[in-house]
């Protein structure tokens, strides 16, 4: 590079004058400081001051959306959350603002012209100013040429808060000086100027700190209650987890602080806009806050809640009642829940005679607020009660200070407002309300002996039942396992339950018809349900069917042994004289055909979920073919095979022509060809020939007809007599494959996606079954975006069919002929216009075709239009549609109540009203809303206030709308051009239809000539509700049709549409209400708990003055409605678009509405609050508790009152003995949500104890109703949103499983004085029970000697082998017979007597597997099921030994070959490339495609066993863990594993998820490629280990040079490639960037998949090379030298 002498010139000219530059009296550091001094200033944009230990950050910003600039600090790691604000109320305009010094040393924010707009305002010169940053926050003003520099501060921020109070900063008083400090909320999210809410301390009378609202109406809206010397009496001061709250209450200063506890936590109280305080925590340089706790926490914390001589108690229904001796000011409004009156006295103090006066004490309250009172802080307690009685206008008395057993005196005068009551016992203030003796005497507590002897009589009865009920339940317990063994089929060892012919009768009521649900090619498919609520499908074979024992056996065979999320479960079969029956795990969706051939039906399918159903039948067949265990060939794959669950989750069944296929056979023939033609392959409907491709052939058609909605069989088209895949493939052709598309997706299609579904359809139903892909590809080909696919051939059955044979594509089962009508469609009015853009060319703009079908044998006849221009568009739509969408208009009077055919509704002409005068149905526009109208009903009284919006999805964007009949008599609402926007859609023609607006709000229409006008309604709007509920209206299922009506929020006051929140009844499991957020993160917001038979578990239903709530459940409907009582007040339920659902009331003619509840009502009622396994209880604090015998999953998160990870048990359950369980019995609570759940409503209380104790899966169980106490609830897994109901008005019970050591821990105090009056009887009970449990264990005992474990998470039969056995076989565990070490304990190999080889597991003493890691591995590997897993063939348990028998696997483990120079050889590339794909196939179905996602935590080459065909299968599940519902990821404090294998957040953090397992398979797979070992990696040039070493020849495109050298002749380049690739993305740091196994598998085997680029890897880390050491084959340890080069670099 040179330099002329221009530049050389301007060089010298900046060296020279750059001195005089900086030395301006203004002078901008260089560098981010804590400290400015005189002479140098912060400019915006330029630099900011941060804090000396980088917490905080001062300097300039824009919030939210703002433009405007302020100065501010806010914290550095969370650059959003600003803790202060200097110039909050005069913004900068523009980026010109500067913090400086004046020349007296007064710090100054200056404009762009140099104008101070906010000044520390000193009242001295300061010669010498520093301000400086400090860790608290604190930004502060001192003299530097003071000598200390913790001298007194000239200026701190800390005296002048914004919204945030940090830790140290004070907010209160100074009573010398008068100084306030307070915080002020903001006026918005991006203007930080004051807003309406000041949280503040108020010192008149005693300190108590309120959070007032400043605003048009200034009101107090919270307050803690005054200081009583040692908290206040409504707030805690008792330390957290982070922090200390601390009191200065003196003569010369009063104010609240609090200190930081944990230096790795930070702290923030703030005032947000909306009037919230809230205490935020974040772990230090976290970027995200936890909410420790909001005020008002609840509504008992809004002030004046209850009115005056009110007292809110959170926990009882309603929370409002007047104190003792009063009664409300007005009954009426305290019975719609409007307590802003209070209360009155209901008996007059009588001053002339003070002594029949007294005092009543009400304990654990805050004290009322100071309006009217007395002072006096040495006065005592009796003292202040004999000055209060001697003042008649005294009305209460209390201690204001209650340190040293109480002292000081507060006299109220007057009403006493805002009171509420704690249950919490660190609440200890009392007050004495001053009453009559006469109503004292009526106060005085019942007497407790009933309660006692009540106590006494039931606890006997229930031990006595206890003792009567053991031997039976044990009995019957016997007698159930003995039956429900099942049959064992003759084809292995397969255990089936086999029921009897009369149970499977009596479910499905004699095989009724109106249970048929779908009938097959072999028999009817009947639905039913156990006794004990089970739904089941059940499918009989007719002897006329053809399919003998063979077709039967097989399906309970292959289905009992495969274990896939895609295929259905077999629950079992019966086999009684003449009759063969499956018995099947119901599906409420039946089938696919149902949905995908209905037009009412298919519009619930949309492209997501069809495109998830594709890939799960794809995933299934997969299974099918590779992946299982045995090979099998389905050959009856179609649309009514597949079920669909309630989720809408595809289920491969009917099973009966499946074939397996044994060792190495590819095809099979047979001559006789049964299936389903349409879906049979060319080769075997004409050959009889079948194989995998038949299948995939299958899956070919299967695709396209749920792309297209049509069948392949009877399709039929105009323009040629092509099947549906010739019709595919002739599009395809021509480049028009989105034509083939279902109408119904054309507003949820990704027209990618679904062009490389048809792409994938087309090469699978190709007509040489060689040309088509297998199943691992098509699979591999749908989920990969970047896959490059072959072009398709032509498809089988590629030919012409006479027209006389073609039958029309129907959803039905009638044959019909076709005839084609081309309609021009004009202006696009018919056919939607944005669809039509957004589709581009692929659809037709101006044209669409319509098929008229007619029964087969009719005449036909074929025509079309075709119109040359937009307006001859037009003229052919007038004259082809008069009568169909432009009925003749005719207005009517205006005021009446009835629309009649040919009248109409106008906009701004005339509306409806109903004959009470109470409703008014017209059109409308809401709030601020422009150029949208609606069409609706609202309270004429109260204009405002809509109830039903018919449009409100599809507005009218002018004034024109009209609402009239069409002349088949539906109801429409035309906009200005006459278009269609809304209708009734009638299904029926109605030759005099008639509107009327009845007085209970609802629109109903129906037939004019009915002599009835009562008759049932053809439609009403009652069935169509929007964000409102009326009396009379149901809201539920009408369980014969499906039709549910719900509730939904408005988007917004201003937008009608459907919002984001949803208030329905849910009908899995018991009914219950719940409000659910549709947002992009669908989820509970609220429920009402099940219905119990009398109400909702939480949510009471007695009636009020004004209205009676009413449940109806029955085999026809279920819905929640409420009536009206009275005609003096209006009421609605309405869904606010916050959320919020509200009960609001008002007295007829008014035009202001209460509040009677709202919903949820308080912290508790927010779902899972509290996470799972714990309970909610509002009236204790903090709110959150695991229940007894369970404790926080994370303490950390516990502490800082972030419960949403929730509890685990203490001690798990001990499913092998379990003697010694039982449960804890939980009172008066909501109870847990249905998840996982059994309900049988027939059974007792015991016997769902007995059934839950059984099954060791199950964690709790209640009743189902309350009348009778019958029926049974039992939940699995987590319980979920409990909380404590004690104002319930039945006693609705929990009983909570807990282990035998944790039983004893769990007693109350309270429960003592009752163990010692019926200790005797305790003891003899305590006999006989002990006595019950050794009999059953011994029972269990012998059980599972002679039928095998039976594991604790299902009913899982696996061999039980004795001791004696398993040592002879193993030469008793001899040294020459060890084959192995794993961390648990030895491996042998041993021979049984039969000659089956063996591999034994021997659990050490020492190794530290505890029986839940033993019965985890026993668990998993028998209910998995894949051909890259390890077979588990039995189990050993006697005294102190554990043993696991395994499949014998003679080749051992990986290690063993790739480690082993020796050996290495052996592997050639090919073979460690099956290697890996079989790994990532069996890791990939634990994750993913099992009934159980299972994360397996010890992933390594060890523990990858190799069989004699080198084939891979993954053992040692001892560490596994079963993720059930949503569970994403899950902490363990006990981090065991293998290091160098290990994620870095598991290591770390005890964290684990699917993406720790991807991490390890990403170091398997390297160690694979390389032949190096991960762990002791040595490398001349660095110390990184394996995976740091890929990583830097990645960096530097070397990536070969890691290759093993055994592999140099075998390898192929760019495979390698991928796989090094590959690995890199599996073991990057953080888990968000490693790829799922699907995606892993995907890549691995699609060659055209174009991956990302890795980021760094974990553990990216050089070591010491004092602890490295060298990755060898064999087990030398060599060390290493490093040696440094030095390159010379040029400059």
């Amino acid at each position: 590079m040179f330099c002329t002498a221009a530049d050389m010139g301007n060089l010298i000219l900046f060296i020279f004058f750059f001195p005089f530059v900086i030395s301006q009296p203004v002078v901008r550091f260089l560098a981010v400081a804590d400290m400015l001094s005189p002479g140098q200033s912060i400019r915006d944009g330029d630099t900011t001051l941060a804090s000396s230990g980088q917490i905080f950050e001062l300097g300039f910003f824009s919030p939210g959306n703002s433009k405007n600039r302020y100065l501010g600090i806010w914290y550095k790691s969370i650059p959003s959350t600003v803790a202060w604000v200097a110039n909050r109320d005069d913004p900068l305009a523009g980026l010109n603002g500067t913090l400086t010094f004046t020349g007296k040393g007064n710090l100054v924010l200056l404009n762009q012209s140099n104008s101070a707009i906010w000044s520390s305002n000193l009242s001295r010169t300061v010669r010498n100013p520093i301000l400086q940053l400090l860790d608290s926050g604190n930004l502060v003003l001192r003299d530097s040429s003071s000598g200390d520099p913790n001298d007194g501060y000239l200026w701190q921020s800390f005296d002048y808060p914004s919204d945030t109070l940090l830790p140290s900063m004070k907010l209160g008083w100074n009573l010398l000086t008068g100084f306030e400090k307070h915080l002020t909320s903001w006026k918005s999210s991006s203007d930080p100027s004051r807003g309406d809410y000041v949280y503040r301390i108020n010192i008149e009378g005693l300190p108590q700190v309120e959070l007032v609202s400043t605003g048009s109406t200034p009101a107090v809206k919270y307050r803690t209650g005054p200081f009583n010397g040692v908290q206040f009496s409504g707030a805690s001061l008792t330390p957290s987890f982070v922090s200390r709250p601390i009191m200065v209450y003196n003569e010369t200063e009063v104010y609240f602080w609090y200190d930081s506890l944990k230096a790795e936590y930070i702290t923030r109280v703030t005032v947000d806009n909306s009037g919230m305080v809230q205490l935020f925590v974040a772990k230090s340089r976290s970027t995200t806050w936890d909410l420790m706790y909001s005020l008002p926490s609840d509504p008992c914390d809004n002030y004046g809640k209850c009115g005056p001589n009110g007292i809110c108690m959170i926990s009882e229904a309603p929370i409002c009642q007047c104190l003792k001796g009063f009664e409300p000011r007005s009954t009426e409004k305290w019975q719609v829940l409007n307590w802003l009156d209070g209360c009155k006295r209901k008996v007059q103090m009588n001053c002339s005679a003070r002594e029949e006066e007294g005092f009543l004490r009400v304990d654990r309250v805050k004290l009322p607020d100071l309006l009217e009172f007395f002072l006096d802080e040495n006065m005592s307690l009796e003292d202040c009660r004999v000055e209060c009685l001697k003042n008649c206008s005294c009305t209460a008395y209390a201690n204001s200070k209650i340190t040293g057993g109480g002292s000081g005196c507060i006299m109220w005068f007057g009403d006493l407002v805002d009171i509420r009551e704690f249950q919490d016992g660190k609440y200890k203030q009392d007050i004495f309300v001053r009453l009559p003796v006469s109503e004292l005497d009526s106060m005085h507590n019942a007497s407790k002996k009933m309660r006692r002897m009540l106590t006494i009589g039931g606890v006997s009865l229930a031990i006595l039942v206890l003792i009567m009920a053991t031997p039976i339940t044990c009995y019957l317990n016997q007698k159930r396992r003995t039956k429900s063994q099942g049959s064992r089929s003759g084809n292995g060892d397969i255990d089936l339950p086999l029921f009897d012919l009369a149970k499977i009768s009596h479910a499905t009521d004699n095989f009724s018809q109106t249970n048929l649900i779908g009938q097959g090619g072999f028999g009817p498919v009947y639905m039913g349900k156990f006794a004990d609520g089970q739904e089941i499908a059940v499918k009989r074979l007719l002897s006329t069917s053809g399919q003998g024992v063979e077709e039967f056996m097989t399906e309970v065979i292959l289905i009992a042994k495969l274990q896939h999320k895609n295929l259905v479960g077999l629950l079992g079969c019966c086999i009684e004289r003449e009759e063969r029956m499956l018995v099947y795990e119901y599906m409420p969706n039946k089938s696919l055909d149902h949905f995908i051939f209905e037009n009412d039906r298919s519009y619930l399918l949309g492209w997501k979920r069809r495109f998830d159903i594709i890939v799960g039948i794809g995933r299934g067949l997969l299974y099918l073919h590779q992946d299982s265990k045995l090979q099998i060939i389905h050959r009856d794959l179609k649309t009514s095979n597949i079920l669909l669950d309630e989720n809408l989750n595809p289920k491969i069944s009917d099973f009966g022509l499946a074939r397996i296929f044994e060792g190495d056979k590819k095809e099979e023939r047979t001559k006789r060809v049964i299936g389903t033609y349409g879906y049979m392959s060319p080769e075997y409907a004409i050959d009889g020939k079948f194989s995998v491709k038949s299948d995939v052939y299958s899956f070919g058609v299967l695709l396209l007809e749920i792309v297209s909605g049509r069948k392949n069989r009877g399709f039929c088209h105009p323009d040629h007599h092509h099947n549906l895949l010739g019709h595919a493939w002739l599009l395809w052709n021509e480049d028009r494959a989105l034509e083939l598309v279902d109408r119904s997706l054309y507003d949820s299609l990704i027209e990618y996606q679904v062009k490389r579904c048809i792409h994938v359809g087309l090469l699978c139903v190709q007509k040489f079954p060689e040309d088509r892909p297998t199943m691992s590809f098509v699979v591999s080909m749908l989920v990969t975006e970047g896959a490059i696919l072959s072009q398709p051939k032509q498809p089988g059955f590629f030919m012409e069919r006479s027209t006389s044979n073609s039958h029309s594509s129907s959803a039905g089962g009638e044959v019909y002929t076709c005839n084609a009508v081309t309609i021009t469609n004009p202006v696009g009015r018919l056919w939607n216009d944005t669809l039509m853009k957004s589709r581009g060319n692929y659809f037709s703009s101006n044209r669409f075709t319509t098929r008229i079908c007619q029964a087969k044998g009719k005449e036909t006849s074929d025509f079309s239009f075709f119109l040359a221009s937009e307006m001859g568009n037009l003229v052919f739509f007038i004259l082809c549609f008069p009568f169909v969408i432009i009925p003749s208009v005719v207005s009517f009077a205006a005021g009446a109540d009835t629309l009649s055919s040919g009248q109409s509704i106008r906009d701004g002409e005339t509306t409806l009203i109903s004959s009470d005068q109470r409703f008014e149905l017209g059109f409308f526009s809401p709030g601020n809303s422009k150029n949208r109208y609606y069409i609706g009903i609202w309270y004429k009284s109260i204009p405002d206030t809509v109830l039903w919006v018919a449009n409100r999805d599809d507005p009218l964007t002018s004034s024109d709308g009209a609402l009239t009949f069409a002349d088949e008599g539906n109801l429409v609402l035309l906009n200005q051009w006459n278009g269609i926007i809304w209708s009734s859609n009638l299904s029926r023609t109605v030759s005099n239809p008639i509107l009327k607006l009845l007085d209970s709000g609802n629109l109903v229409l129906r037939e004019n000539s009915s002599e009835n006008p009562s008759d049932g309604y053809l439609w009403q709007s009652f069935d169509y509700p929007s964000d409102t509920l009326l009396p009379g209206m149901k809201l539920g299922w009408n369980l014969l049709t499906g039709l549910e009506t719900h509730l939904t929020s408005w988007k917004s006051s201003d937008d009608p549409s459907s919002g984001d929140y949803v208030y329905r009844i849910d009908i899995q499991g018991l009914p219950q209400a719940e409000v659910i957020s549709t947002g992009s993160t669908p989820a509970v917001i609220y429920r009402s708990g099940p219905w119990n038979g009398a109400q909702f578990n939480i949510a009471s239903l007695w009636p009020t003055v004004v209205s009676r709530p009413m449940m109806v459940y029955n085999e026809a409907e279920v819905y929640f409605w409420y009536d009206s009582l009275t005609n003096d007040y209006i009421f609605r339920i309405t869904l606010e678009q916050s959320g919020l659902l509200q009960r609001l009331v008002a007295k007829s003619g008014s035009t202001t509405w209460d509040v009677m509840y709202s919903i949820p009502n308080d912290i508790c009622d927010n779902y899972g609050k509290c996470g799972p396994n714990s309970i909610c209880m509002i009236s204790e604090s903090p709110i959150c508790e695991c229940l007894k015998g369970f404790e926080p999953r994370s303490t950390d998160q516990w502490l800082v009152f972030n419960w949403s990870g929730g509890c685990k048990s203490k001690a798990e359950i001990n499913c092998s003995t379990r003697e010694g369980e039982g449960f804890l019995r939980v009172d008066k609570v909501k109870l847990p949500d249905l998840l996982e759940f059994s309900l049988h409503e027939n059974m007792t209380l015991e016997e769902c104890r007995v059934g839950c104790l059984k099954n060791c899966s199950c964690t709790a169980y209640a009743n189902s109703k309350i009348k009778g106490g019958i029926g049974c609830i039992t939940w699995f897994g987590d319980l979920v949103n409990i909380r404590d109901l004690q104002e319930i008005q039945y006693d609705l019970d929990i009983y909570i499983r807990v282990p035998a050591s944790e039983l004893g821990s769990i007693q109350d105090a309270a429960k003592k004085k009752r163990i010692i009056i019926i200790g005797t009887v305790s003891s003899v009970s305590l006999g006989l029970i002990v006595l019950a449990l050794i009999t059953w264990s011994l029972i269990r005992k012998r059980r599972i000697t002679r039928q095998g474990l039976r594991s604790r998470n299902g009913d899982i039969d696996l061999p039980l082998l004795d001791l004696a056995t398993i040592s002879f076989a193993t030469g008793n565990f001899s040294q020459i017979n060890l084959i192995g070490a794993g961390g648990f304990g030895p491996v042998y190999k041993g021979n049984l007597p039969d000659g089956k080889e063996i591999a034994v597991k021997r659990l050490l003493s020492s190794s530290g597997q505890g029986i839940e890691e033993f019965m985890a591995e026993v668990v998993l590997i028998k209910r998995l099921q894949h051909r890259n897993l390890v077979g588990l063939l039995g189990c050993c348990i006697e005294g102190e030994e554990r043993l696991l028998v395994y499949e014998y696997m003679p080749n051992k483990s990986l290690d063993h070959f790739i480690f082993e120079n020796d050996r290495s050889y052996v592997l050639e590339w090919k073979r460690r490339f099956d290697i890996i794909v079989g790994i990532g196939r069996g890791l990939l179905y634990l994750h993913q495609d099992s009934k159980l996602q299972i994360i397996h935590r010890d992933l390594k080459t060890s523990n990858i066993l190799l069989d004699e065909n080198l084939n891979p299968k993954i053992s040692d599940f001892g560490l596994a863990r079963i993720f059930e519902g949503d569970k994403k990821e899950e902490r363990t404090k006990r981090v065991i594993g293998t290091y160098g294998y290990m994620s870095p957040e598991y290591a770390f953090d005890g964290k684990f998820s699917v993406k720790s397992d991807v991490y390890s398979f990403g170091v398997l797979l390297l160690e694979i490629v390389s032949g190096r070992k991960n762990r002791g990696f040595c490398h001349p040039d660095h110390h990184h280990n394996l995976i740091g070493h890929a990583w830097l020849l990645w960096d530097e495109n070397r990536p070969l040079e890691l290759v093993d050298r055994s592999l140099f002749d075998s390898s192929i380049e760019y495979q390698i490639r991928r796989f090094i690739h590959v690995g890199l993305l599996c073991v990057q740091k953080f888990p968000e960037d490693r790829p799922t196994m699907s995606f892993v598998v995907s890549m691995l085997e699609t060659e055209g998949a174009i991956p990302s680029q890795p980021k760094q890897p974990g553990f990216f880390m050089e070591r010491s090379t004092l602890n490295s050491h060298s990755s060898t084959a064999g087990g030398e340890v060599y060390t290493c030298n490093a040696v440094t080069i030095t390159i010379p670099v040029g400059r």
